[in-house]
C-alpha cells in the first residue's frame, strides 16, 4: 500500500532499473475511521488499463528460509482470494529468478509495502513485504492471524492492478485520503466509491483491529473483472483538481477503446449509472471539450466553482458488432471548472471542537461555511489557551456534505497536537474551488475566531481530549410578547459557547399555586445564533391554569455532558443565585 503505484507503459520504460514503491503505512490508520450507512457500491480504484496482466498465473515465492507459520498462512490466504478475482497463484516455494511476485516477511517492521521493479528487459517484478509488527487486535499474535492474511491480500490486489480505494476524488466515507483530495495519477475510478473494498484504509483498519478476514469486497471484484474484460475509457493524463474551461480537451483512451460515449453533472446529482443519461459515441480519436461538453443536445450549462463528475463508458467497435462497458462499471473523474467571476471568499458560520466518546485519541474538528459545495483546501494551525506551544500547520482532507448538508469535518490526531492543555485553533485557512481564500485568525481577547463565530476548544491531557468547563450563562430573557398561548414559547439565553449546547432542562413554578411542572428542549428545538445567543423552544401547553409563571431552575448541557445550573435564590427570588442573572417570568392563558 502506500502513496501509488505509477503502473507505467512498458515501452516507455527507460533503460536499467525502473522502481516504484507503494508503502503500507498503517500507523496512520491508528487516527481511527468514520463509517456511514453508505449506499450500495459496485466498483473500485485501479490501474492504467494499458497496463494489465497478460498471464493470469501468479507465479509466487518466498525470499525467507523461515516464518513457516506466515508462509503458511500467506499462501493459502493470498491463493483463496486471486481465485475469486479469476487469477491463479503457482510456486510458493523457493525464488529462483523466474517468479512474478516475491514475498518477504519483517520482523521488525510495523509497515507492509509492494515494490514493482522493471529491469532493462522489461521484465516485472513485484516485490511483496509483510511487516510482521502491523497494526492488528491488541493481544492476537500477528503471524498466523486474519490481520496478516487481509494485509497480504491487500498488497497482491496492488499485483493485479488495484490502488487505494481512500485516494479516489470522490471519496466520500473514509478520512484515510492520502492526496488529499486530487487522487492518484494515472489511476482510473471504475463504478461507486466502494467503502468496503480491501483496497479502503478504513475497511481494512475495522478489520485487523477485531483481527477479522477481509478478502476482495464484490466492488473490488467487478472492478477486476471490468479491467480484464471489456474496453474501459479513461482521459489519457490525469485530469486537474480545477481547471479553466476554455482550456478543457481530455484525449479519451483505454485498451481496446475505439470510441466513447460521456455524461457529466455535478457530483450529488449525477448518475453516471444511468445509460439513457450518456451521449452519443464519439470516435477515440475525437477530443472531448469544452464545446462539446455544451453542445445543445445535452443543454449543459456549466456550474463553475462546483465539484462535477465525468462518467465515461468506453466501446470497441469491430466487424462482429460493438462492444461497450457495462455502466455498471462505469469510468469517472472528478473537477471543477475555474469561475474567473468569482472572487468572493469563503465564510465560515461556525466552528467546533469535539472528540468521539469512543475514541478519544483524536480531535473532531467541524464547521459550516457558506457553501461547501466549493471548498477545495482547508489549513488548520492549533495552539494552546495556557501554554505558549503552537503545533506546525497541517493540511486536512475534510469530508464534505453534498446535497442539503451544511457541514464538513476532519478528524485530528491527538499525536499530531504533542502537548497537553487547553487546544484551540489559532489559524484556519479555507480555499474554494476558484482558489478564492479566507484566513480566519483566533481573537483570544473576545474568545473569537471569526465574526460571530465563538473560539472553539478542548482540554487534552494523557493522551485523551475532553471537555470539562460547564457552559457559562450570562442571560436568560423571554422573547417578547410575555403573554403565551398556545405550545411552543421561545426563551432565549446567552452562553459563552453557544453551538455546544445539547438540551436545556427547566422548572417552572406558580408563585401563587406553588404548582412546579418539568420542561425540556432538546437538540432539535434549540437554535443556535450569533453572539452566543441560544433560542429554546419549549412546548407550555401541559401547564395546567393560567397565571404568572416564572422560571425555578435552569439546567443546561453541552455536548460533552458538562452541566450549568441556575437556580432562583431562596433570599431573593427574582435572581438565580448569587449572580445578576433575572429570573425571567411570564403570563400563560390556558386553553
Amino acid at each position: 500500500m502506500g502513496s501509488k503505484i505509477d503502473f507505467a507503459i512498458s515501452n516507455r520504460l527507460p533503460k536499467g532499473i525502473w522502481i516504484i514503491t507503494t508503502i503500507s503505512l498503517f500507523l496512520i490508520m491508528q487516527i481511527g475511521c468514520n463509517k456511514s450507512k453508505g449506499i450500495s457500491t459496485l466498483g473500485s480504484y485501479v490501474s492504467n488499463p494499458y497496463v494489465k496482466r497478460t498471464n493470469l498465473d501468479l507465479n509466487t515465492c518466498f525470499e525467507d528460509q523461515e516464518f513457516e507459520l506466515d508462509k503458511k498462512n500467506v499462501e493459502s490466504a493470498v491463493s483463496s482470494a486471486l481465485k475469486t478475482a479469476g487469477f491463479t497463484s503457482s510456486g510458493w516455494l523457493n525464488c529462483d529468478g523466474s517468479n512474478d511476485v516475491i514475498v518477504s516477511f519483517d520482523p521488525n517492521s510495523r509497515i507492509s509495502k509492494t515494490t514493482r521493479v522493471v529491469d532493462s528487459a522489461a521484465k516485472e517484478v513485484f516485490r511483496v513485504s509483510i511487516g510482521l509488527k502491523s497494526l492488528c487486535k491488541p493481544g492476537v499474535d500477528f503471524s498466523g492471524s486474519q490481520c496478516e492474511a487481509s494485509y497480504a491480500i491487500h498488497e497482491f490486489g496492488h499485483v493485479i492492478g488495484l490502488r487505494h480505494e481512500m485516494n479516489r476524488r470522490d471519496n466520500y466515507d473514509c478520512d484515510q485520503d492520502q492526496m488529499n483530495g486530487q487522487g492518484e495519477a494515472s489511476a482510473l475510478q471504475i463504478g461507486d466509491f466502494d467503502e468496503y473494498s480491501i483496497m479502503n484504509y478504513c475497511s481494512l483498519a475495522a478489520a485487523v483491529l477485531e483481527n477479522k478476514y477481509l478478502g476482495f469486497s464484490s466492488g473490488d471484484l467487478e472492478a477486476i473483472d471490468a479491467l480484464y474484460r471489456f474496453p474501459i475509457a479513461m482521459p489519457a493524463d490525469s485530469l486537474p483538481r480545477s481547471i479553466q474551461a476554455e482550456k478543457l480537451k481530455i484525449t479519451i483512451q483505454g485498451s481496446g477503446v475505439t470510441q466513447y460515449r460521456f455524461q457529466i453533472g455535478e457530483i450529488d446529482k449525477t448518475n453516471c449509472k444511468d445509460e439513457s443519461n450518456y451521449s452519443n459515441s464519439v470516435a477515440a480519436d475525437v477530443a472531448l471539450d469544452y464545446n462539446m461538453l455544451t453542445a445543445a443536445e445535452l443543454n449543459f450549462k456549466i456550474p463553475f466553482g462546483k465539484t462535477l463528475k465525468l462518467c465515461l463508458l468506453g466501446g470497441l467497435h469491430s466487424e462482429n458488432g460493438d462492444v461497450w462497458q457495462p455502466v455498471e462499471v462505469y469510468s469517472s473523474t472528478n473537477f471543477s471548472f475555474i469561475d474567473p467571476n468569482d472572487t468572493a471568499p469563503p465564510v465560515l458560520k461556525r466552528a467546533e471542537l469535539s472528540f468521539d466518546p469512543s475514541d478519544e485519541k483524536f480531535v473532531i474538528v467541524k464547521f459550516a461555511v457558506n457553501d461547501i459545495s466549493e471548498i477545495a483546501d482547508t489549513t488548520i494551525t492549533f495552539s494552546f489557551l495556557d501554554i505558549p506551544y503552537k503545533p506546525k500547520p497541517q493540511a486536512y482532507r475534510f469530508k464534505h456534505g453534498l446535497g442539503d448538508v451544511t457541514e464538513i469535518y476532519t478528524r485530528v490526531p491527538i499525536s499530531d497536537l504533542v502537548a497537553k492543555g487547553k487546544v484551540t485553533i489559532e489559524h484556519l485557512t479555507i480555499t474554494d474551488r476558484n482558489g478564492n481564500a479566507a484566513d480566519m485568525v483566533a481573537d483570544k481577547t473576545n474568545m473569537l475566531l471569526a465574526p460571530n463565530v465563538a473560539l472553539p476548544f478542548l482540554t487534552i491531557e494523557s493522551g485523551k481530549a475532553y471537555e470539562s468547563d460547564a457552559p457559562m450563562v450570562s442571560n436568560v430573557y423571554f422573547t417578547l410578547p410575555s403573554v403565551k398561548k398556545g405550545s411552543l414559547q421561545k426563551l432565549d439565553f446567552l452562553v459563552d459557547e453557544a453551538s455546544g449546547i445539547s438540551s436545556i432542562n427547566l422548572f417552572l413554578i406558580n408563585p401563587v399555586t406553588r404548582k412546579i411542572k418539568f420542561f425540556s428542549a432538546t437538540q432539535e428545538n434549540i437554535i443556535t445564533l450569533g453572539n452566543g445567543i441560544v433560542d429554546a423552544y419549549f412546548d407550555f401547553s401541559i401547564l395546567p391554569e393560567s397565571g404568572i409563571y416564572r422560571i425555578q431552575s435552569v439546567t443546561m448541557y453541552d455536548l460533552f455532558g458538562n452541566k450549568a445550573i441556575l437556580k432562583s435564590s431562596s433570599v431573593k427570588q427574582e435572581y438565580f443565585d448569587s449572580t445578576s442573572i433575572t429570573v425571567p417570568s411570564f403570563e400563560y392563558l390556558s386553553n
